[in-house]
């Protein structure tokens, strides 16, 4: 490691979480695919440890990929990417979420579950699909 960095537990016992996305105001974003739901972690006292988790969005089928931009949280899962508007909410009913792609589905039968998402530096979100094997 780095001189000067260190490596702290943030939280725990969080029950499989899988991806996460930092927002601008500190707030941490973790998507749980069992449970499929988001949890919001919170570190209020500023000491670099959550002292604040609660579910944050829920209703996702197996949600694997999360990001961040301009104030609107996107999540993916193995129907679609979706996305709404999260500042200044306690929470996020999943009937507020809008779907973002036009495809019927993004789980083709016996692929992978998994679904990252990412912004580039030029605002595009490409999506990241893996079928059920990986050639050798």
């Amino acid at each position: 490691m780095p001189e000067g960095f260190a490596i702290t537990l943030f939280a725990s016992g969080l029950k499989y979480p899988r991806s996460r996305a930092g927002a601008p105001e500190g707030d941490v974003f973790v998507v749980r695919p069992s449970q499929g739901d988001i949890l919001r972690l919170r570190d209020t006292k500023n000491q670099g440890v959550a002292d604040g988790v609660q579910q944050f969005a829920a209703g996702f089928t197996k949600p694997h990929g999360i990001a961040i931009r301009d104030g609107v949280l996107y999540v993916s899962d193995v129907a679609a990417v979706w996305r709404a508007a999260y500042v200044g909410r306690d929470s996020i009913p999943f009937a507020d979420f809008n779907r973002v792609l036009i495809a019927p589905v993004l789980r083709p039968k016996g692929w992978h579950d998994t679904r990252d998402i990412a912004f580039d530096a030029a605002g595009t979100l490409p999506l990241a699909l893996r079928p059920r094997s990986v050639v050798p």
